[in-house]
């Protein structure tokens, strides 16, 4: 399936909240096989949701609001991918009164409009559910707090006792110190080994603090598990709006000694890429 893991960092005066994933697709097994396939080694599983809402009057193109969320997925691409594109031109291209605003769940509540859909032609297709789950996170401007809602095909029993096909939206609770909210598959497994690792750690060190992001990037070079491989993505959330990383991929392994460091996005060597027209690349990364 894949593994996406999203915490909060308390201590940064952002209202950080950090995504990572895997950048596998598989294909689920098919006539006795026993393990996914890869169809995709380095695709994309976080996105960054731009919101733009212009302000109806005689001024033109006065943004009454702008912010940028994020999106992550674990599951279907079918279901993610469309879901994305079928977001993207609406939150682009709205319009509202002086003061209009968008809150992270009410893009939830749009999405789980999109999803149904998506979901109830599936059923009449396959007779059965996509194995799905789909993160909106971020700072919301309108709540002043960050936000992290899951949407999940499920089924529900209508009023004749039938099962019906539907989306469950759920906010994360994060109040637990240190919680990690984990899409995909082995989430016990994964979770077990993050703890492990933060007790090894001091609290309030950096490596203490992105140690899921360095649990999946554990997870992928050790091949624990056939449907999370590829690389690692990383998206850091927070009042400012959205932000990418590039991966550092020491030449020896050794992040913390090698040089030189090869900065990587979705597995791709940017240096090698080179650049784009007369521009380079930009991207943040991380150690």
């Amino acid at each position: 399936m894949t593994t996406v893991a999203i915490w909060y960092q308390d201590a940064h005066p952002s209202e950080s909240i950090w995504a990572c994933s895997d950048s596998c697709i598989s294909d689920p097994p098919t006539h006795g096989q026993s393990e996914p396939l890869p169809l995709l080694r380095h695709s994309p599983k976080i996105f960054p949701l731009q919101i733009t809402c212009i302000e109806h009057g005689p001024v033109p193109e006065v943004a009454a609001f702008q912010h940028t969320i994020g999106l992550a997925y674990a599951g279907s691409s079918l279901f993610a991918v469309n879901l994305y594109a079928a977001l993207t031109p609406i939150l682009t291209n709205l319009r509202g009164s002086h003061g209009a605003s968008v809150s992270i769940r009410n893009v939830a509540e749009l999405a789980k409009v999109f999803l149904l859909e998506f979901g109830q032609t599936y059923g009449e297709r396959y007779g059965e559910l996509a194995r799905v789950e789909i993160a909106l996170f971020g700072y919301c401007k309108v709540d002043r707090a960050r936000r992290v809602f899951v949407l999940k095909p499920v089924y529900v029993q209508d009023a004749s006792g039938n099962a019906k096909p539907d989306v469950s939206l759920e906010e994360v609770d994060f109040s637990t110190p240190e919680y990690v909210c984990l899409l995909g598959d082995h989430k016990a497994e994964i979770r077990k080994r993050i703890a492990a690792t933060r007790q090894r750690l001091p609290g309030g060190s950096s490596l203490r603090q992105y140690a899921p992001r360095n649990v999946i990037r554990e997870v992928i070079k050790e091949k624990c598990y056939p449907g999370i491989s590829g690389t690692v993505q990383l998206a850091h959330a927070h009042t400012g709006g959205l932000r990418q990383f590039m991966d550092l991929e020491a030449v020896d392994g050794n992040i913390q000694n090698a040089m030189p460091i090869n900065f990587k996005y979705l597995g791709f060597d940017l240096d090698e890429v080179g650049t784009v027209g007369q521009c380079w690349f930009s991207l943040p990364a991380l150690r």
